[in-house]
């Protein structure tokens, strides 16, 4: 397990030495935490590139897995379609569509199972946490 600190660098370390790396990012950071506009439920949100830079710097696809449970006790976990890696000579652009990529994928298994969805987020100061039960 890496922690914040230094995650970039010991992931890529790790990836070059052949182990299979996950990360586990925020959909919503801020512009100091280095987040990126991608549209998301027809709003504009901050998505960590985290994910996108390193698949883009080490050569790598992008494997969307998700886990979910209904009970609490068993846990059931989804592969998704790997988003393929985008390497051009516009690195900005690359990046955001990897990004948008994982947003999209976001959205569409939200909007598949909608039984218990919490989106918090802050606007103007102000924080919003929209609660979407379906059952």
């Amino acid at each position: 397990m890496v922690y914040r600190k230094g995650v970039i660098k010991n992931l890529m370390r790790a990836f070059t030495r052949g182990s299979v790396v996950g990360l586990l990012v925020d959909q919503h950071l801020g512009k100091k935490q280095g987040g990126i506009g991608v549209n998301f439920f027809n709003h504009k949100v901050l998505h960590s590139p985290s994910a996108s830079i390193l698949a883009r710097a080490l050569d790598a696809v992008i494997v969307p897995v998700f886990i979910h449970s209904t009970d609490h006790n068993r846990y059931k976990i989804t592969f998704y379609q790997p988003i393929d890696n985008i390497k051009t000579d516009d690195k900005t652009k690359d990046i955001l569509e990897m990004t948008q990529a994982q947003a999209n994928i976001t959205q569409s298994i939200i909007e598949k199972r909608p039984k218990l969805v919490v989106l918090g987020f802050i606007r103007d100061g102000k924080v919003f946490i929209q609660i979407s039960i379906n059952l």
